[in-house]
């Protein structure tokens, strides 16, 4: 992975899923004492316009991925793979299961 991401050289003590910016913002604020230097309601203004009402992650993704084809749903993996190890991120459609094993 880090072959062709620099960023992923350094070492992160705390990472944030933008699909959870504004909770996790806040979170991490509150976590690194920061949160007097920048008001938690800073983030109240973020809205991801992907995620229409209380659609979680899950639903989103199977939103998308649901317009693939199971081949297509591979090669997104393929793609994005590290990602998916990265942040822990599992999905399920259909007859995968990703990460794929």
């Amino acid at each position: 992975m880090h072959s062709y991401c620099s960023l992923c050289i350094l070492k992160y003590d705390y990472v944030i899923k933008f699909e959870d910016l504004i909770e996790e913002s806040k979170t991490f604020l509150n976590v690194t004492g920061m949160a007097s230097s920048l008001p938690v309601t800073a983030f109240d203004r973020w809205l991801n316009p992907n995620r229409p009402g209380s659609m979680n992650s899950s639903a989103i993704t199977a939103k998308y991925f649901d317009m693939l084809s199971d081949e297509e749903v591979k090669k997104v993996y393929n793609v994005y793979q590290d990602d998916f190890k990265l942040f822990g991120y599992d999905f399920s459609i259909r007859s995968i299961t990703l990460p794929m094993q």
